[in-house]
């Protein structure tokens, strides 16, 4: 089924709009580093976009730096191709959860730290960590100023 040229238009009006209720923090050459840091290490990750907020609980990856584009990742398997300036943050958890078909819960352990002293070696970028995950945020809200590591 075609995209309607009126309605994708609107829905990118919106996204934008919403968008610049955010400070960015990340640009597109920071974007293609990270991406690529994240297919080097097969680092699975959640993502939130700018028009939702809210995680998609889904792990994805990105294995083949051929996605990574100048504005954006071609069809990754995450909704479709995509911009950076869409992507609201990127969550990487220490351990992964999947559950398969008949009901079996698999869990593996990432190995975040060679990862994240790779994203480090980047310079500045304002990385939350918790005892469960670390996030990428792209965006701030503009009354609150991130910590950058």
């Amino acid at each position: 089924m075609p995209i309607d040229p009126v309605y994708y238009s609107e829905l990118t009006r919106r996204t934008r709009a919403r968008a610049r209720k955010f400070v960015a923090q990340m640009n597109n050459t920071k974007w293609r580093e990270v991406f690529r840091i994240i297919a080097r290490h097969k680092i699975g990750f959640q993502i939130a976009w700018v028009h939702g907020e809210e995680p998609l609980p889904t792990i994805h990856g990105l294995h083949n730096e051929e996605l990574i584009d100048r504005t954006g990742l071609r069809d990754p398997g995450i909704g479709g191709p995509c911009f950076y300036w869409e992507i609201l943050w990127l969550r990487f958890p220490y351990t992964l959860q999947y559950d398969n078909s008949r009901g079996h819960i698999r869990i593996e352990t990432q190995e975040i730290a060679p990862f994240l002293r790779e994203l480090r070696s980047l310079g500045e970028l304002p990385i939350n960590e918790s005892s469960q995950f670390v996030e990428l945020l792209a965006y701030a809200k503009p009354d609150v100023v991130p910590q950058t590591r």
